[in-house]
């Protein structure tokens, strides 16, 4: 009985610890965020993202140009907590906004900025036509304000973008 208290109690200081050390993290972040001129903290379910929201649109290309020249890339919004902040963001901006996502190296392999490929299992909930009646190549990924999903897009148009600052 000693040695389940025991280990218990153990257990319980290092949850603690944990959560401490998550919090300080979470605080330094924010500052280091912060300190970045027109960047902001976008707190989602399990972390927090440095992010720029542009007020000017421009082509996919010259986005990710822009967000490069801040130290930045195009925002990576992997997985579902992180989807949340683009929602969010639609709702109050009502615009399309370029994410860091694209599949111009290769036809239907849709990369991450951070260099990790897009699973086909995790396609949900994006929307990738598989035809454009114009014809035209559709490589660049937007977020749609029509409905909550991510689409596949002409890289030229200008799109209203959001930058991401990595601090760790």
């Amino acid at each position: 009985m000693r040695s389940t208290c025991a280990v218990y109690v153990a257990l319980m200081l290092i949850l603690f610890a944990q959560g401490k050390t998550r919090e300080r993290l979470r605080k330094y972040r924010t500052s280091r965020c912060e300190k970045n001129k027109d960047f902001q903290v976008e707190n989602y379910n399990g972390g927090s993202m440095c992010l720029f929201w542009s007020k000017t649109t421009e082509t996919f290309f010259n986005a990710r140009a822009d967000c490069q020249a801040r130290g930045a890339r195009l925002g990576v919004f992997k997985g579902a907590d992180k989807m949340e902040i683009l929602f969010r963001q639609k709702d109050i901006w009502r615009r399309n906004i370029w994410i860091g996502l694209d599949d111009t190296v290769t036809k239907g392999t849709f990369v991450w900025h951070d260099g990790t490929v897009l699973q086909k299992s995790e396609y949900y909930p994006l929307y990738f036509s598989t035809e454009n009646p114009s014809g035209a190549t559709q490589d660049c990924i937007q977020l749609w304000i029509f409905d909550n999903k991510l689409d596949d897009f002409e890289c030229h148009v200008p799109v209203h973008y959001v930058c991401e600052k990595v601090i760790d």
